[in-house]
């Protein structure tokens, strides 16, 4: 895997959690933080991306034994950079069936994790498909949001 790299500057942006984090950690920190996919790092390089309803998953197989975030994370989780157009994200929905992307600026450091409901809400503001824009623009919303 390409390694992609954040500032933790940007930790706000992009919520995180470490290789070898116990399940229950991360779980925890994904109620607090009220969302449903966290980035997985190592140091300064992003791995991948855990979803809630994986932890959900796992924890009905192990029947609440601590697992490694590492063992459930999607790893090479869909890339784009932030100047890409945001019906390529439509494409990759499609062709894919992915519902969750990490956007990258030109540096390859990690801003944001999209998701399909992020992306539905932005373009449903928009009465054409010409007004959605780049992703840096659909960045800047979601921030603002």
């Amino acid at each position: 895997m390409k390694a992609i790299h954040f500032t933790y500057e940007d930790t706000d942006i992009l919520p995180y959690v470490s290789v070898g984090e116990p399940v229950w950690r991360v779980w925890r920190k994904m109620k607090r933080l009220g969302v449903q996919y966290l980035a997985v790092v190592n140091g300064r390089a992003l791995m991948g991306i855990v979803r809630e309803r994986d932890i959900r998953l796992i924890s009905q197989i192990h029947g609440g034994e601590s697992a490694d975030v590492a063992e459930i994370m999607q790893v090479e989780p869909l890339m784009f950079k932030e100047n890409d157009e945001v019906s390529q994200l439509f494409t990759a929905i499609c062709q894919e069936k992915a519902d969750v992307f990490v956007l990258v600026n030109d540096k390859n450091q990690a801003l944001k994790v999209i998701t399909v409901f992020d992306v539905l809400k932005y373009v449903s503001l928009f009465s054409s498909k010409n007004d959605w824009g780049s992703l840096k623009k659909m960045l800047n919303f979601t921030r603002e949001a």
